[in-house]
């Protein structure tokens, strides 16, 4: 039921990256992407949520579309219950949650506080009328 994204090969910055640069990243990732789960991805999200010069040739080139954030739950720096009231505050219709499956590139990431948060919230949320969908759910919603 999961969807994945292209989020670039090495979360790399790519403000002040050339265009060359950036395409390669995105490139890479997506045949990374293919090579482990036999799907290509069409959606994209800029590590740190900046975007460069170069950037939207690179999606486009790719077919990706662009897909921002509603929620940043600062998972990486905060505990469960700021996590857990940063994504209750910003709920509505079509939001999109970012969060992260780790603290810090490891094999085994903690993923303690980004777990907890969501064993708080999601109950909170399906209590409130709320349901969860893919982002091809929510932008591409079929009749």
């Amino acid at each position: 039921g999961h969807e994945i994204g292209n989020h670039t090969e090495t979360h790399a910055r790519l403000w002040l990256k050339a265009p060359g640069f950036i395409r390669n990243e995105i490139a890479q990732a997506q045949e990374s992407i293919r090579a482990a789960t036999g799907s290509t991805p069409i959606f994209f999200r800029p590590p740190y949520g900046v975007r460069w010069f170069g950037l939207r040739r690179a999606q486009s080139e790719f077919g990706l579309a662009g897909v921002m954030w509603t929620v940043i739950g600062l998972d990486w720096k905060r505990p469960a219950g700021a996590i857990t009231e940063r994504l209750l505050r910003g709920a509505r219709s079509g939001a999109i949650f970012c969060l992260h499956d780790g603290r810090g590139l490891r094999v085994r990431p903690d993923i303690a506080e980004t777990a907890g948060a969501l064993k708080r919230a999601l109950p909170i949320l399906r209590d409130k009328g709320y349901h969860f969908e893919t982002v091809s759910q929510i932008l591409c919603p079929t009749n």
